[in-house]
């Protein structure tokens, strides 16, 4: 795609639902994160914001799913900060996931029977470790729901590991590999992967319906700045 057709979104609808990681060991790089975050939604309300929604959500042992935006006119998402973002506990990885798809389901049928149409989905996961904590969903039962959100309703699934084989934990989600990226955990890393997420996602937001359904199991499109800066 040219640069030009990435000025500005097709203006087809689009709900991003982010789920980030605020387990205890990204508490070295909570100020990373925060910032990374921020610059990440900059980019995203700089190059507009009529056409998407968001929804941010946390997870730790303590809550699998920690809402701190909801459904939000992405002009409307206020910027994460120390008070915002507090890492600690374990990683429910698959309660998480599936609590998010609940979620994300729940506002695609509001917005359909709103507006009589439906919207595109984007579920971004990023995280720095491996599944530990889930209690009330397995590894199965999140892949058929990925699955079918993917095959039956054009769904776009991102995963971003960091301190594990990224794509073999992607793979096991379901989550396709055009879809998965590495990052390191430090400053660098948290910093390349938010930017490797706002390209990839201008890039899917101004692209129309048909074509995001088309290409959602490429959302990085070959390109992965977590992996390209990082000196592995």
């Amino acid at each position: 795609m040219s640069p030009d057709a990435l000025t500005h979104p097709s203006g087809d609808a689009v709900h991003v639902m982010f789920l980030l990681d605020r387990s205890g060991s990204m508490a070295s790089i909570t100020s990373d994160v925060i910032g990374g975050f921020n610059g990440f939604l900059r980019d995203q309300q700089a190059f507009g914001h009529d056409d998407c929604t968001m929804t941010v959500a946390q997870f730790d042992g303590r809550a699998p799913f920690a809402p701190v935006v909801v459904d939000k006119p992405l002009a409307e998402v206020a910027p994460l900060d120390a008070a915002s973002y507090i890492p600690r506990a374990t990683t429910p990885l698959y309660d998480a996931i599936d609590a998010a798809i609940t979620h994300a389901e729940r506002h695609a049928a509001q917005h359909l029977a709103d507006h009589g149409r439906e919207e595109d989905v984007i579920v971004v996961v990023m995280t720095d470790g491996l599944e530990n904590a889930s209690r009330r969903c397995t590894r199965q039962q999140v892949f058929a729901r990925i699955a079918t959100k993917q095959s039956a309703d054009g769904w776009t699934f991102v995963f971003l590991g960091a301190d594990q084989d990224a794509y073999a934990t992607g793979e096991r989600l379901g989550v396709h590999r055009g879809s998965t990226s590495g990052w390191d955990r430090n400053a660098d890393g948290a910093d390349a992967a938010f930017r490797s997420v706002s390209r990839g996602l201008r890039t899917m937001r101004s692209k129309p319906s048909a074509a995001r359904r088309h290409d959602r199991d490429d959302f990085f499109d070959g390109h992965r700045e977590a992996e390209q800066d990082s000196p592995r």
